[in-house]
């Protein structure tokens, strides 16, 4: 997925952060989790801090179909199929987010937006493709 640091990268519901942290970690991407539970922000904030990560890691409480993602480079999400989740998403995406930004969903596909790689219960899409 060619992640650098300059890779503005976000995981929607990021759940403890682990994404997050290992991606810039690794790769010195700016990383920005997007969780709804408040415990798990917590305890993603005190991981950043422990790890001295605060100047490349961020988290964020919040309902992700409300935060502005039209920065992100490359996004990360591992949502459930159930609901309209998924197509309330991918009208965010398409409408936020610039040509050639990354998804990456893990188990769930789009319904209407075809991968440009698949590998096992990982799925690629590029913005601006089929």
């Amino acid at each position: 997925m060619d992640l650098n640091e300059s890779t503005r990268f976000y995981d929607l519901g990021s759940g403890y952060g682990r994404m997050i942290i290992a991606l810039s970690e690794k790769y010195g991407t700016k990383s920005t989790g997007v969780e709804i539970d408040r415990l798990k922000v917590w305890w993603t904030k005190r991981a950043i801090r422990r790890k001295k990560l605060e100047n490349k890691v961020n988290v964020i409480q919040a309902n992700f179909l409300n935060l502005n993602i039209s920065d992100a480079d490359a996004i990360f999400i591992f949502l459930s199929s159930e609901g309209k989740i998924m197509q309330k998403l991918f009208a965010k995406i398409r409408a936020e987010c610039h040509q050639g930004t990354k998804i990456v969903s893990f188990e769930h596909q789009f319904k209407d937006w075809r991968p440009i790689q698949n590998e096992g219960k990982l799925f690629l899409y590029r913005v601006g493709y089929p």
